[in-house]
């Protein structure tokens, strides 16, 4: 029996009259597909649970093996999707 690869999970905090959400989602998108993550995005002012404390936008959340991290830059990011751990 083989292992299956787990696969990431990127969320996406944004907004509509976020500037720089819309400007860095392509980027994201791009991110997403190059590290084989599901890319979920959620508009804070429509979608936002409100136990989660999102205090800047954008924001990022990456969830695989039963971890979850916060990412508040796209070079956190993309270190956290290369990489599997947060530095």
């Amino acid at each position: 029996m083989t292992k299956q690869k787990q696969k990431k999970l990127l969320t996406m905090y944004t907004a509509d009259w976020c500037q720089a959400c819309k400007s860095i989602k392509p980027r994201i998108e791009t991110l997403a597909k190059k590290y084989d993550c599901e890319l979920i995005i959620i508009d804070v002012d429509k979608e936002i649970d409100k136990n989660i404390n999102v205090k800047s936008l954008p924001a990022f959340q990456v969830g695989f093996s039963g971890f979850s991290y916060w990412a508040f830059n796209y070079n956190n990011l993309e270190a956290i999707l290369r990489d599997g751990e947060f530095y």
